[in-house]
């Protein structure tokens, strides 16, 4: 009997971790690198929802419309920042910034064109903030501006639907922040 109870063990063991290797495995929600988001192979209705986390493109005291990356003027090189985050010491040629300026966040999402119907949800900034998508103006909250005086900021979280059969997604985020201590895309 003794030689069997170990063996009982270890069948039992092995049964426990193959059952484990045969729950479904969560598809793992990629993240942006360098200012670029592949969701190419991204099924939203078998995969769920994708938050829109990592490195975005970043432009400090810039405030970039569409149409400043699809003209020939050359923009400058941007550095990367993570999103959801502040951009409170965040470094900059040199200089680390602090919670009050202004700047344009952008990300670039690769689609595979099948999706049409999506929806963007935006959390809490507690700042002034203009989002576009695609060279449209989808939503803002409060006025952006390049200082105190002409910036207001706005608490307007919310949900933007759209339609795309685009294969990609220019993502364009224009905030000021001259209200509170924490700035940036959080």
């Amino acid at each position: 009997m003794k030689a069997k109870l170990p063996t009982c063990f270890l069948i039992i063991a092995i049964l426990l971790v193959y059952s484990c290797d045969l729950r479904s495995e969560q598809k793992t929600s990629p993240k942006a690198v360098k200012g670029i988001l592949d969701l190419s192979a991204w099924d939203f209705k078998n995969d769920g929802p994708v938050d829109l986390t990592g490195e975005y493109e970043f432009y400090w005291q810039r405030l970039f419309a569409p149409h400043n990356f699809v003209t020939s003027r050359p923009t400058p090189k941007p550095d990367f920042i993570t999103v959801p985050g502040y951009w409170n010491d965040f470094e900059t040629a040199g200089e680390i910034i602090p919670g009050t300026g202004y700047a344009t966040y952008r990300l670039i999402v690769l689609l595979n064109g099948k999706d049409g119907s999506l929806a963007l949800k935006v959390l809490d900034m507690s700042t002034a903030f203009t989002l576009f998508v695609n060279r449209n103006n989808l939503y803002s909250a409060g006025v952006v501006g390049e200082n105190s005086e002409s910036s207001k900021p706005q608490f307007n979280p919310g949900v933007i639907d759209f339609q795309t059969n685009e294969n990609q997604l220019e993502i364009i985020f224009q905030v000021s922040n001259f209200h509170h201590w924490k700035g940036g895309a959080w």
